[in-house]
């Protein structure tokens, strides 16, 4: 009995491991397909020469669960944001130098229940146009994602799993006990004649 607790829990665990997984990639692939779409959506204006737009064009992008999109200079100061109390300020510079200013950064942040993505945009040849100087980063995209979704599912998927494994072992539990109760009682009885007879 205890053996088949132990290969079912072990089933359950292995199977809500794989699920779990497959929640957090289809997670990590949409907040990459969403900070694409905003990172070119930047980029193109830039290019068309609407830079000023760029204020309105984050606002309306952060829309369910896009909380807060934000343009940083390289010196900390926010010079665009979704939300317009933050314009001018000054972003933690220690949080920007703990990010590999290289490659785009994801960081997840669970007391504030968000994931952050950091976002170079690059001095590209169409950006020296406009801006004459040799920086290597032009500036610095972060998106806020609510991970609530993400942890509802996740949550949701747990339970599940909990409610499956015990219904499995009352289910295993029963099957077992009729099963005792079907054979148990002849083969007692046979025991009985057999210890009779010798």
């Amino acid at each position: 009995m205890s053996l088949s607790v132990f290969i079912v829990a072990l089933s359950f665990y292995l199977l809500l491991k794989e699920a779990l997984k497959t929640v957090e990639k289809d997670f990590s692939e949409r907040i990459t397909l969403v900070s694409e779409h905003i990172k070119n959506g930047m980029v193109s204006l830039m290019l068309e020469g609407k830079g000023s737009d760029f204020n309105h064009y984050l606002s309306a992008e952060a829309i369910g669960e896009i909380k807060t999109i934000r343009l940083i200079k390289d010196d900390g100061l926010i010079i665009g944001s979704s939300s317009a109390q933050e314009r001018g300020q000054q972003f933690p510079l220690e949080s920007l130098e703990l990010k590999d200013i290289r490659n785009t950064v994801k960081e997840f942040k669970p007391s504030e229940g968000l994931f952050s993505i950091f976002i170079p945009l690059r001095n590209e040849m169409p950006c020296k146009r406009c801006h004459n100087d040799d920086k290597e980063l032009r500036a610095l995209l972060v998106i806020d994602i609510s991970s609530a979704n993400y942890k509802s599912t996740v949550a949701g998927l747990k339970r599940k799993a909990f409610l499956y494994f015990i219904a499995l072992l009352v289910l295993a539990g029963s099957i077992m006990w009729v099963v005792a109760g079907l054979f148990d009682k002849p083969l007692k009885e046979i025991l009985k004649v057999i210890e009779h007879v010798r």
